[in-house]
């Protein structure tokens, strides 16, 4: 990956440029194919400097537009990057509204300024070259896809393995908003150019927070277990099943007596007024009903 990089120096835009047919033309088909409606300009994306573009359907949710690339005009370091008028109109020509930057200096005030001033939504999470996303990078990754879930680019520096994190963290994470089992793998992390073993285990470590999350709220929307009625309370109190004695130690009969007596005795203290009430309440509508 590293002289994979670095020939990006060496080749510069002449690559780009003989590349551009076959790209291009794959990143209108996707984009026009997925989204009819959003109008992509045939100058593609590497005109804009967005090199590897890719729309990203696999394990997104219907209406969603998340693409990848790399940073605008990469070619071997983070600082690489511009955006350009060019960059700038295949965005709108391909309904890119949000950029999620990964790159080492994603807080770098030319693009901030230059994303702004075009009315692109920007979140800047600056993570260096071969290092890996922490648990509040995913999570802001994740809440402002959310609020541009119809545009949003994601780009580091390359465009593989800070991005394929990213990109793979939000697959996941829409797969647990629609409640699907997660079972990513080591080889379901290369397939979106995930580098380094850190960068799987961070994925790993946010499967495994989003089950438990699921099990908790499980654990917390289970129906509270209903009261004991009459009958159970009696058996829990005076039964002698399989010949074992009651905490009473008395005969299950006996028992059964002393459970009522108790409960005529509470009612009695009372006044009878709650089995009054009771009945009034079940009988009485029917009782009048049928006297008139």
């Amino acid at each position: 990956m590293l002289i994979k990089k670095a020939l990006i120096t060496l080749i510069g835009a002449a690559s780009a440029v003989q590349a551009f047919p076959s790209r291009a033309g794959k990143a209108v088909r996707d984009v026009t194919e997925h989204w009819p409606e959003v109008q992509v300009s045939r100058r593609g994306p590497e005109e804009g400097g967005l090199y590897r573009f890719e729309i990203v359907k696999d394990f997104m949710s219907p209406g969603d537009l998340l693409a990848r690339s790399s940073a605008p005009f990469y070619q071997g370091s983070d600082s690489d990057q511009r955006v350009t008028n060019e960059t700038i109109a295949f965005f709108k020509e391909s309904g890119i509204k949000h950029v999620i930057s990964l790159n080492g200096e994603a807080n770098a005030e030319h693009m901030k300024t230059a994303l702004a001033a075009a009315g692109i939504a920007y979140t800047p999470r600056p993570v260096e070259d071969f290092h890996t996303l922490t648990p509040e990078d995913f999570q802001k990754g994740w809440e402002s896809f959310v609020e541009h879930r119809n545009g949003t680019l994601v780009w580091c520096g390359y465009g593989h393995g800070r991005t394929g994190t990213m990109i793979s963290g939000l697959q996941i994470q829409a797969q647990h908003e629609r409640g699907e089992p997660l079972e990513w793998t080591a080889s379901d992390y290369s397939k979106n150019h995930v580098e380094t073993a850190e960068q799987r285990a961070a994925l790993d470590a946010l499967q495994q927070r989003l089950k438990s999350a699921s099990a908790s709220t499980a654990a917390a929307e289970a129906p509270a277990s209903k009261p004991p009625g009459p009958k159970e309370m009696e058996d829990a109190l005076c039964s002698t099943a399989e010949g074992k004695p009651n905490k009473y130690n008395m005969a299950e009969d006996e028992c059964r007596r002393q459970v009522a007596q108790c409960v005529f005795e509470i009612v009695k203290a009372s006044s009878f007024d709650p089995v009054i009430a009771c009945m009034d309440k079940k009988f009485l509508p029917a009782a009048a009903a049928s006297a008139a």
